[in-house]
């Protein structure tokens, strides 16, 4: 692959396994990128802080925290677009 674009579950355990699973099917110097790069405490009207299996979580991480996590234990530089309703996010591979 390209580009992988990530913007599925948004709680910090589903995003971070969409990005461990994606991460070895991505070729080098592809783009790696994302949606929503907010967390749980940051989102008006929804509750990001539950996984699919009903675990919630108290330390308010969800997608901003999966990503900058995962970028730094890939030693990628992070960028973030700047949007109206919400941020996306990428690096490359």
């Amino acid at each position: 692959m390209l580009y992988t674009y990530i913007d599925a579950r948004h709680d910090y355990t589903g995003v971070t396994e969409d990005m461990y699973l994606y991460w070895d099917k991505l070729k080098c110097g592809g783009i790696f990128a994302g949606h929503d790069f907010l967390d749980a405490n940051e989102v008006p009207g929804q509750d990001w802080s539950v996984d699919h299996k009903g675990v919630r979580r108290t330390d308010g991480k969800a997608v901003k925290s999966a990503v900058i996590e995962f970028a730094s234990k890939k030693k990628r530089s992070l960028f973030i677009t700047t949007s109206v309703f919400s941020a996306s996010w990428y690096f490359r591979k």
